[in-house]
């Protein structure tokens, strides 16, 4: 029982720590998009110059 709970406290942190992690990475994925769109948006705006 007790290997039972050190595993299932083990796999929680687990979860913890890779949520964070793909949390941080959504976060950076995001900034890169909305980057990427000002740039395309100054791109059209510099060809239509």
């Amino acid at each position: 029982m007790n290997e039972l709970k050190e595993e299932n406290e083990f796999l929680r942190n687990e979860n913890m720590r890779l949520t964070k992690s793909l949390n941080e990475l959504n976060d950076t994925l995001k900034k890169l998009i909305e980057e990427e769109k000002m740039i395309a948006s100054t791109n059209v705006e510099s060809t239509q110059i």
